[in-house]
């Protein structure tokens, strides 16, 4: 049994480390004591600031779906889900599929439920070499 040095408090509960710390958002030089993981001063966590935190990686995402070659944007303008039948895109395949148009929702797969993932399309292209 490995015996642990850490500091408790009067409850029983061990105590976080705090460090000086400096906050991460734009224009913000404050340093505030915060544990490891901490990154904004007392003002910058309010949630007003939530939008403006997360913007980056917000659009981040957004560009990852939109650059990846494993998805298809289908533009259309249903107010009802409805069944469509879409062709496998993988060389060698051409599979049909159904797939259901949702509203508001514009990303979709672009290969066949045996191609979904990478693994199974090399593996695929190699069988068919």
């Amino acid at each position: 049994m490995a015996i642990r040095n850490l500091k408790h408090d009067q409850s029983g509960r061990a105590k976080k480390k705090l460090m000086l710390k400096t906050c991460c958002y734009p224009a913000c030089t404050e340093e505030f004591m915060g544990v490891g993981k901490a990154k904004y001063c007392v003002e910058h966590r309010k949630p007003i600031y939530r939008k403006v935190i997360d913007a980056d990686r917000i659009q981040a995402k957004r560009d990852y779906i939109k650059n990846n070659n494993f998805n298809q944007i289908i533009e259309h303008r249903l107010s009802k889900c409805s069944l469509t039948n879409i062709t496998c895109e993988l060389e060698g395949c051409g599979k049909e599929f159904k797939l259901l148009l949702i509203p508001n929702v514009n990303v979709y797969p672009k290969f066949c439920e045996e191609h979904r993932s990478e693994h199974r399309r090399k593996m695929f292209v190699e069988k068919n070499k």
